[in-house]
């Protein structure tokens, strides 16, 4: 048997990828699949759909490791995009996550105290938050006015006639205006804190800057317990160790429930 084959019907370019072949059928296009670590390289690939967040995170990385070298995070090496998935390429780390323990992380917590502390000194420098809707905040108080409006929203989605001003927030006075704005990490949960597997325990580094930003001063513990097991070792013995308790914790859940579903 006998075919003739042109050359243009040969894939052509310098970088060809075959999207139809086994190696990428073999896994669900939104199937989660573990974060690509290439140990001998010293690399470490997050993607994401998302470009605008990864390629954030990668500036966020940037900055704190310039700038706040006594915050440990990963170096970033760099980014890429292609066929609309973004590429993170940063430094691999040797160390270990939760499945330490959380009583073996406790031993950190002497030097894990500086790490979320040192964040606030980077302060006032722009407001840029990252609260659902995102956009910046020129004041703490508009920040609290655009919770308080998302608030009263399902009330004006079920009567659109209804003035905002008539619906009855009963939490926004309980917010402090006069918060002072801090960097956050906004996600500290212990699946993003990697300690050392050596004696005593260190932190290695702090994971995951995606929702960084500027937040008022009680975002980041309220964000770092809303995320973790309810009445967890980590809420009410360990993270406590790391960050003070705000006064206002209730209000910031009530915001959190009405929120939700």
């Amino acid at each position: 048997m006998s075919f003739f084959i042109s050359p243009d019907k040969l894939p052509q370019g310098s970088s060809v990828t075959f999207y139809d072949s086994s190696f990428f059928t073999r896994v669900q296009k939104h199937q989660p699949c573990r974060l690509p670590v290439f140990k001998e390289l010293g690399v470490v690939v997050k993607q994401s759909e998302k470009s605008s967040a990864i390629i954030s995170e990668g500036q966020c990385l940037r900055a704190v490791r310039r700038f706040l070298p006594e915050v440990p995070v990963p170096e970033v090496y760099g980014w890429t995009q292609e066929n609309g998935i973004t590429f993170l390429y940063m430094g691999y780390i040797e160390s270990l996550w939760r499945t330490v323990g959380i009583k073996r992380g406790a031993s950190a917590k002497s030097s894990k105290r500086p790490s979320p502390n040192c964040l606030i000194y980077v302060e006032n420098l722009t407001v840029n938050s990252s609260f659902c809707p995102c956009w910046s905040f020129s004041s703490v108080t508009e920040f609290h006015n655009c919770m308080s409006d998302m608030f009263k929203w399902p009330a004006k989605m079920r009567q659109p006639d209804l003035d905002p001003a008539d619906i009855l927030d009963p939490y926004r006075e309980s917010l402090p205006d006069n918060c002072p704005i801090h960097f956050t990490h906004a996600d500290l949960n212990p699946v993003n804190i990697m300690v050392s597997e050596d004696s005593p325990c260190r932190v290695m580094a702090i994971l995951d800057w995606e929702q960084s930003g500027w937040y008022p001063a009680y975002w980041e513990f309220c964000k770092a317990e809303m995320t973790t097991e309810f009445d967890s070792e980590w809420q009410t013995t360990y993270l406590p160790k790391v960050l003070d308790e705000p006064d206002c914790i209730e209000v910031f859940y009530s915001y959190i429930n009405a929120f939700g579903p």
